[in-house]
């Protein structure tokens, strides 16, 4: 017996499908806050046996508004302002009042380590920071110096810490450091999100969708919040895609509309790779639906 039910949440309504024996049934509801007392409202008549998929705006909406964790970023001494000095390419070349969105970790609480390295821990602990982000200069090419840091960060302090030997470990300094720093900004409400939903559902199985179109447990998905910024579009993108295969169609374009945003992607022979992305003119390195 098979049975598995979805949510996906949007802004305005939060959509409940149940596929069971072969028969889909589905309904709507209106989204409301918090979002998880809403999936559990929206899946009070499925049968607890079903296991659970789930799309989500919650790391979306706290990218868009800027509302996510005061974050410390520990990296090499001497490339604190890399997050800040970025690419230096501007959003509009001619236009001198469009500027870049701010950087996510101000520039105090970044701390630059050099050889010694004794006093950054306390540093870091006076700093009253909800998440940290670790990623030190050319760790690409040598993971072991920042792993053990992050360990040793894990065990001295009661917060998240984003590893960028873990979130983005190939090489391009700026790219791998702003997405760690993503990573980190959105992982306490993200993680509180996804343990509420799981102490509040007996289900069997529960997943949830990544920017790339593929599901993480939420255990593992609350320790890489960064990838669930498209976590509800990319569902989209994936249900286009099997229907465009389904009817024979080698080329698509999804569109899919809700009541707070519109999402495009463009579909050649089935699924699309997944690369980065950039949202609200923010880089984050982590596979991702090329939406729009």
């Amino acid at each position: 017996m098979v049975s598995t039910a979805g949510v996906d949440v949007g802004g305005t309504f939060t959509d409940v499908v149940h596929f069971r024996d072969g028969v889909l049934s589905g309904h709507k509801i209106p989204t409301s806050d918090p979002q998880d007392r809403n999936v559990v409202v929206g899946l009070q008549d499925v049968p607890s046996d079903s296991d659970f998929l789930h799309g989500t705006t919650v790391a979306t909406n706290q990218l868009l508004e800027e509302d996510g964790a005061r974050v410390a970023l520990v990296t090499s001494e001497g490339f604190e302002d890399i997050v800040e000095i970025a690419r230096q390419a501007r959003p509009s070349l001619y236009d001198p009042f469009d500027d870049r969105p701010r950087t996510l970790v101000d520039r105090a609480d970044r701390i630059g380590i050099g050889g010694a390295r004794d006093s950054f821990l306390r540093d870091l602990i006076d700093l009253d920071a909800e998440a940290v982000a670790v990623a030190l200069i050319r760790s690409y090419d040598d993971q072991s110096d920042e792993l053990r840091l992050g360990e040793v960060l894990r065990d001295a302090l009661d917060i998240p810490v984003a590893v960028g030997a873990e979130v983005s470990p190939s090489f391009r300094e700026y790219e791998r450091v702003a997405t760690t720093v993503i990573n980190a900004y959105l992982t306490p409400t993200v993680a509180a999100y996804l343990r509420s939903l799981d102490a509040a559902l007996a289900m069997p199985s529960k997943m949830v969708m990544t920017s790339s179109g593929g599901l993480l447990p939420f255990d593992v998905a609350a320790g890489y919040a960064g990838r669930l910024v498209l976590s509800g579009p990319a569902g989209g993108v994936v249900a286009a895609a099997e229907l465009g295969k389904a009817k024979g169609h080698d080329s698509i374009i999804s569109f899919d509309m809700g009541g707070t945003s519109t999402d495009v992607c463009r579909l050649d022979s089935g699924m699309p790779g997944a690369g980065a992305h950039k949202i609200a003119g923010r880089v984050n390195r982590v596979p991702s639906l090329p939406i729009k």
